[in-house]
Formats: C-alpha cells, structure tokens, sequence
C-alpha cells in the first residue's frame, strides 16, 4: 500500500511510518524526521550533483542520460562525478529502458520525496531555467522523426513553466 511505496523498503522510512501512525493515527502523511533526513543528506551533495538531481526531477519521466548531458551542457568528467556520487548516495537510480530504436538508462531520483527537496531547493529563477532547458532537447527530438506522445506532452508542460507559452502551443500544434 501508500506506506511500503513511501517507505521503498528503507528500514529507517518504514520505522518512522510506523511511529507516525501509531503517534497520530495519520495513515498518509509524511513524517518530518524523514523530510528531514533528506534534506540534510541534499544539503550535503557538491553543486555538480544537485543540479544533475534537479534536472532529472524536472525532466521526470523524460530523464535519460542523453537529454540531461543536452539540458545540463556539464563537462563529462563532472556529469561522472555527480553520477558517482548520486548513485554512492542512492538517491539517484539509473534503469535500462528503451527509447526509440536504442536502449538508454532513465535516471531518476530513487523517491518522490527526493525530487521534491531538490525541487524546493530551486529558486523561482532555476526553476524557469531548468524547465527552458528541459523542453529544448525534447523539442528536438520532436523536430526529428518521433512520434512520442510522451515527448510532446513534456515538452509542451516544459514551456509554459520557463514562461513561454507561445512556444508550448506551437510545439503542440506543428506536432
């Protein structure tokens, strides 16, 4: 159920559920003990490996390897290291997935609760930035030969949320 998802098989996640529960008969609310472990352990991660996280919770569904090294533009040697370290502190999982003709790693953070402190983390102007930056290699690849219906919705809600509206109707109705 909601308590095994939240908890994602983490001993300490599933202890505090539990303790929250019995504490306020709450069933599905999150306890600020975990918010806060998490947050203590984002605080912690070198600006390299916070902007790969915020980046694949922006990009969320859509984020593979190859669309972060076009949103992000990092130098592959600290794409590498932030993918190190993310993946040390698991808060990053990396699955094979397939997109297109090709088979890619889809990168996301390793729970909800993770994107959403690297979300909160973001200023108003981050935020814009990234979703700018998100809907660019989507767009592209639109441009090209697919058809991916996923493609297009996350490139069309990535252009409103930089401010640019215009671009998320026409991205839409070109398609």
């Amino acid at each position: 159920g909601w308590g095994r998802g939240v908890g994602d098989g983490n001993p300490f996640f599933l202890h505090e559920l539990v303790k929250q529960w019995l504490e306020t008969k709450q069933r599905h609310s999150i306890p600020p003990s975990i918010i806060s472990v998490i947050r203590d352990r984002f605080s912690r991660l070198t600006p390299e490996s916070t902007q790969l996280l915020q980046a694949c919770s922006v990009l969320g569904e859509n984020s593979t390897l190859p669309r972060v090294e076009k949103m992000l533009q990092q130098e592959p040697y600290m794409l590498l290291g932030a993918l190190n370290e993310l993946s040390r502190t698991s808060m990053l999982s990396a699955e094979r997935k397939r997109t297109g003709s090709s088979p890619d790693f889809k990168l996301a953070p390793r729970h909800d609760l993770v994107a959403s402190v690297a979300l909160e983390a973001l200023d108003p102007h981050g935020e814009v930035y990234l979703h700018r930056r998100a809907a660019e290699p989507l767009g592209s690849e639109l441009a090209g030969e697919s058809k991916d219906t996923a493609l297009l919705w996350g490139c069309a809600r990535h252009w409103p949320k930089a401010g640019d509206n215009t671009r998320a109707l026409y991205t839409a109705w070109r398609w």
